[in-house]
This record gives C-alpha cells, structure tokens and sequence, in this order.
C-alpha cells in the first residue's frame, strides 16, 4: 500500500515550472531517513501527475494529540525527538520543509514517528506565478520570516517544530486566531501566551525550550534541529524519562499504565534533584524544583518533606543568631520613630517587645512586609492589646481561627500563630509574642 499525493493540474501550466517540480523532487527522493516517509516512484505521465509515497499506518499528530495526557507533557516531547532529527537531516542534505505542521508528521501504531511532505511547500511556491501572489497554507505554524515572505532557513523549521510542540502541549496554536489574516498578524509579531499559563503541569525547563524554539529572532533560537533535539532529550533524562525507560510504542502499547510508570519516576527525580540542590547551597533551583513537583504530585510525601526542610532552611538564613537585632526600616509613628525587629524563634527571657518572626518561605510567593511595630507602654492589664491592618483579600486566622482583617483585640499574653491565606497562594505563618507591656501592631502590605 501507497500514500499517492496528487498535484493539481495548474501546476503544470508552464514549462520552467514544471522542470523545477521535477528537480526538487529530484532531491527530495533522495533523503533516505528512518523518520522521513519514503519516497517510491514519480508518474509524471498521468493526468493529473502523482507521486507515490510510503503508507503509515497510524495517526497525524492533529488526529493523535487529543488522546495525550495532560499530566505528562513530557510525551510530547518524545515524540517532537525524532521530528527534529528527520529535520537535521534534511537540513544537511539541503532541503528545508517549509510546510511542517501536525498534519504533516505521522505516528505509526508501532510507535515510528514519520515526516511527511518535505519540500512540497517549496514546489507550490514555484506555482505562485499563477496564483495571482495568494498565500497559501494555513499561517497557524509559520515563522514570522516566512509569514513574511523573507528568505526561509533551517531555523524556520525549528520554529514551526516549536510551534508544534506547543499545540502537542496544549491542544491549542499558539498563534491561533479567527481569521487567517489575524493568525497571520500574531505569527508576524509572534504574540503568543506562554505555554506554561495553557498547561500549568509543564515545568519551567520544558517551557524555556518551547520559548527559545519560537523566538521571533531567528538567531536566538536553537542554531540547529539536533540542538532542539538533544535539549528536549536532556530534559527527558533529567526526569528520569529517557530513551530507554520511556517511549512513545510503549506508550501507545500500554497508555495507562505507561503515564502512571512515568509519572511516578517523574516524581522521584524531581524529589532527587531538588534534595542534592538544597543540599549544595542551590537555593533559585530548589525552589523551581519544589515549584514543579507541586504541580505535579502535590500529594507526594517527598513534596511535604522537601517544602518543610526548604523553609525552614530560608527561615534559619532570615533569623538572627544569638538574638542580635536588625534594623530593617524606620517608620513614623505618632512623631516618634520605631523600629521594626525581629528575633529569633527561641531565646531566654524575651524582652516584653512584640515579635514577629521571619516567615518560612515556600516555593511560592506569600504576602511580605508583615511587620510588628513597637508604641507607647500602655497601663499593665491582664490582657495584650493587638492591633491588625491586614487587607481584604488576605483571610487571617489567629490560633487557627478566622478573625477580622482590622480591628483591635485583647489576647492572652504569650506566643501565638497567626496565619495569612490568599488565593493561590501557599500559607504564611508566624509566631507572634504578646505582651501586656506594649501593645502589638500588625499590618500587611
């Protein structure tokens, strides 16, 4: 059985066209890769002319990626490896598909990975004469280059494969719109929505690669296919997903139990790589680590571990040793200044000043600048006054229970929780002395 891609007759209006037709396909039937759909013979002779090419069996990338897991972008990946060699090679050999898209590449059911169509987007150019300068194809995985009729390099085909990534990952075009002539306008300035914000499971390296592959400036991206290649193959085996662990035959053969496997070795090596990164002092790639494992495996027992001996690490680097005082800022109160303190988790006698320690810092972000503020004494009572300014969208609970933002109150005098939420966003907790020498002042900003 053959695939037969049929031209159409326009095509062949000319003689200088039909000549250049004939010669790049010339040069197309001789690339000769495991990952490019084999060319068979040419029938020049019929009406309208045809070439037969290899048949696979299985599905287009546009027809496949709906029935990927979200949860496991790392497929996509596996399967834009082999895409991005069969590209190299054709690079090498001096064709430059012009054309790659989803419904251009194939997944065999025994999991071979096929381009098709290289060199056709080429062929149709040479018929433009007669198409009165219509642009044709769809835009949706262009590079601005092409979309703007500049000269097309082996980097617009790492872009397009980038572009491709992105709708494996997503479901979506990155530079989808209604009309092709507004795709065509957002693929020009190469406006389009990380791809981390339309899948959050995909982790910060995988998302860096995606954005390097589709930067407008041709010479920011990756200087060839093999380099997209051996990046994407990099990550996988930092994830514990390489070639020999994961694949995509694999996958098709078994698609549950295959996502399970890999993610649950997903899990370990983020948990691995985020343990030998605290303990080398690496603190911006812990907290990425920890970010990602979030994200995937928020029930993971080594994600609770990891988050807890990360802040408290954080917190002992914010809390002062030997019970030193640092001065952060100076504010005016009532005329006067105060300064805003902060002692350690555990010291003998503490001074009847109020406290508010340093926060744990988790993987997110978490409301700052919670500061306790020193007044006037005030009469001794039975009860220490605590005065909260915490804004609306912040819930703030004292002793793990709910009270209002603002407001003044009497509490026991002695060490106390209070914890701020806010909507996606992790817990801050701290521990706050109160005193009935001094009133305490608490206030978010």
């Amino acid at each position: 059985m053959v695939a037969l891609k049929v031209f159409h007759p326009a095509y062949w209006d000319q003689e200088s066209s039909k000549k250049r037709i004939m010669g790049e396909f010339k040069a197309i039937s001789s690339l000769q890769h495991e990952n490019i759909a084999k060319f068979i013979e040419a029938h020049w002779d019929l009406d309208p002319p045809a070439v037969a090419l290899e048949y696979v069996d299985g599905y287009s990338l546009e027809e496949l990626q709906p029935r990927l897991p979200f949860v496991l972008p790392e497929l996509a990946a596996v399967i834009m490896i082999p895409v991005l060699r069969a590209l190299h090679y054709a690079h090498e050999n001096g064709v430059i598909h012009r054309d790659l898209k989803p419904a251009n590449i194939l997944a065999g059911h025994n999991g071979r990975v096929v381009v098709t169509d290289f060199g056709l987007a080429k062929i149709v150019d040479y018929s433009r004469m007669t198409m009165s300068g219509t642009l044709l194809g769809s835009p949706d995985y262009m590079s601005p280059e092409q979309a703007a009729g500049d000269t097309v390099t082996a980097r617009s085909d790492v872009f397009s494969a980038g572009a491709v990534l992105y709708f494996l990952l997503t479901g979506t075009r990155p530079f989808g719109r209604h009309t092709p002539l507004a795709t065509l306008s957002s693929v020009l300035k190469c406006e389009h929505e990380p791809v981390e914000r339309r899948n959050p499971k995909i982790s910060a390296e995988l998302a860096a690669l995606v954005a390097r592959a589709l930067d407008r400036s041709p010479g920011k991206r990756f200087d060839t296919a093999a380099d997209f290649a051996d990046a994407l193959e990099q990550y996988l085996i930092s994830v514990d997903l390489g070639a020999d662990a994961f694949s995509l035959s694999h996958w098709l053969a078994t698609p549950a139990d295959s996502t399970a496997e890999a993610l649950r070795r997903i899990e370990n090596a983020l948990v691995r790589r985020a343990e030998e990164a605290l303990a080398n002092g690496e603190t911006a790639v812990t907290a990425a680590l920890i970010r990602d494992l979030g994200a995937r495996a928020p029930e993971s027992a080594g994600y609770g571990r990891l988050k807890e001996v990360y802040g408290a690490s954080q917190n002992k680097k914010r809390t002062v040793k030997n019970g030193a005082l640092v001065l952060l800022s100076l504010l005016c109160v009532g005329g006067g200044l105060a300064a805003y303190q902060l002692w350690p988790e555990k010291q003998s006698e503490p001074a009847p000043v109020a406290v508010l320690e340093a926060p744990i810092a988790p993987p997110h972000d978490v409301p700052e600048a919670v500061s306790a503020v020193v007044k006037e004494k005030s009469p001794a009572i039975e009860k220490g006054l605590v005065v909260l300014d915490v804004p609306d969208m912040v819930r703030v609970f004292w002793d793990n229970k709910r009270i209002k933002n603002k407001g003044r109150y009497r509490k026991a005098v002695g060490r106390h929780r209070l914890r701020f939420e806010v909507d996606g966003r992790e817990p801050a907790e701290h521990t706050v002395m109160v005193s009935t020498a001094e009133p305490t002042e608490i206030r978010v900003r």
